[in-house]
């Protein structure tokens, strides 16, 4: 045990005898740059004083930097915050306009439905729209037929011209004449028999069936 105990004191004594060593080597060489820290100093002396400004101005603009870096990062959080809560203001706008045209759109279906006008029931009368849409076609259909009574005004004075123009005729040609007046008496009564009035209106409209084109034959 005393030789063990002996030999650590020994191997300790030598560690203290290497930092020793090591110690003077450090401190040689801190002197000798604490030398060389001095003789800069003192050749440029001048120079850091002109420089010393400019790196305390250096410290003050990075602790101004670094507060306008926080300023930033919080008013980016601000602005995703506020793009958030517009995005959802735009839904909700768009969600309360969809929904005010889906009423406008109902009431103007029901406002449609309450001013059409009222469809006849089964078995009813034609309305006067149906009415006035068959008369025109009526007109429209016959306006293109001469006067019924043009016509046997022409046919009239056809007649007593050729009358007059064969009183010296023969009994043949007399006959003739009668025939014509007999069918001419036949044919007016044939029209006023033909004509008829045009159902659905609370005016008389007649319209002629009479074929004119025999008169003219």
């Amino acid at each position: 045990m005393l030789n063990h105990a002996t030999m650590k004191v020994m191997e300790a004594e030598n560690q203290k005898a290497d930092s020793e060593r090591e110690h003077q080597k450090r401190a040689k060489v801190f002197k000798e740059l604490d030398e060389k820290l001095k003789h800069h100093e003192e050749k440029l002396q001048k120079f850091i004083t002109k420089s010393r400004p400019y790196f305390e101005e250096k410290t003050v603009c990075q602790d101004q930097l670094n507060t306008q870096k926080s300023r930033i990062e919080s008013i980016k959080k601000d602005i995703n915050r506020a793009k958030s809560f517009y995005a959802q203001t735009l839904k909700n706008l768009e969600q309360i306009s969809n929904e005010i045209h889906m009423k406008r759109q109902g009431h103007k279906c029901e406002n449609d439905l309450l001013n059409r006008p009222r469809e006849p029931g089964v078995g009813a009368e034609l309305n006067l729209t149906f009415e006035e849409l068959s008369v025109n076609a009526l007109s429209n259909r016959y306006a293109s037929l001469p006067e019924i009574n043009v016509e046997l005004e022409k046919f009239n004075d056809y007649s007593m011209n050729s009358v007059s123009a064969s009183t010296s005729g023969a009994v043949s040609e007399k006959d003739e004449h009668e025939q014509l007046d007999e069918e001419l008496q036949d044919s007016e009564e044939n029209a006023a028999s033909s004509t008829r009035p045009v159902e659905g209106k609370s005016e008389d409209l007649f319209v002629s069936e009479f074929y004119l084109g025999e008169l003219t034959q």
